[in-house]
């Protein structure tokens, strides 16, 4: 006799992340398959999806708990307790930021909340640095560990006033999954060879 707990359960994909751009149709399955993602093409999008050209369903209801828009690409990371997902968002050729949704059955809808801006505040205060002194900023979902998410920020900035030499630091974060405004300082990631290369997700790939 096979018992019920030696049958597989249903996976509808793995958890490798997935490339977005908005040249392209694509949907995505969360591995419990219970969320989908779908992302449309620019030359699809219609007048009724103006609030954003991402949306993402409960594939049981079929009901959309969030839309949002994708600027320029992205990249879609289901996190293994099936409750979180990450979109590392690149909206531009010097800013990133990861999007965090909570994915809870029992709610209507779940706003995307911005990495980025959350840690934006303690960062600033780092490099004793006024916003306007920062050009440019990337801050990445690095990895999944038990109750918390890994972010990598770069800031590029400039050293004194509004222009002139410039400098960039790297800082990792930990944020709590379930109150992300619990996030904390990790530690800072130190410029080897004279060269600063702060961490991206391992698994990302890009063409």
């Amino acid at each position: 006799m096979v018992l019920a707990a030696d049958i597989p359960a249903v996976v509808c994909s793995n958890d490798k992340p997935i490339n977005l751009t908005l040249w392209k149709t694509v949907e995505t399955i969360s591995p419990d398959c219970r969320w989908k993602l779908i992302a449309m093409s620019a030359d699809t999008i219609t007048e009724s999806q103006s609030e954003g050209n991402v949306s993402v369903i409960d594939t049981r209801s079929g009901r959309t708990v969030t839309t949002f828009m994708m600027d320029r690409s992205a990249s879609v990371h289901w996190l293994k307790d099936g409750r979180t997902l990450i979109v590392n968002h690149f909206a531009g050729s010097g800013w990133t930021e990861p999007l965090v949704i909570a994915l809870a059955p029992e709610s209507l809808s779940a706003t995307p909340e911005n990495l980025a801006d959350l840690l934006f505040p303690d960062v600033l205060k780092r490099l004793n640095r006024r916003r306007e002194q920062v050009y440019h900023y990337y801050a990445n979902y690095i990895g999944d560990v038990a109750s918390r998410i890994l972010v990598s920020v770069q800031a590029d900035y400039v050293l004194s006033g509004d222009t002139g030499p410039a400098n960039a630091r790297c800082f990792i974060y930990s944020v709590d999954k379930a109150e992300l405004s619990g996030y904390r300082f990790e530690r800072e990631v130190p410029w080897q060879d004279g060269d600063l290369t702060c961490p991206h997700h391992p698994d990302e790939k890009w063409d």
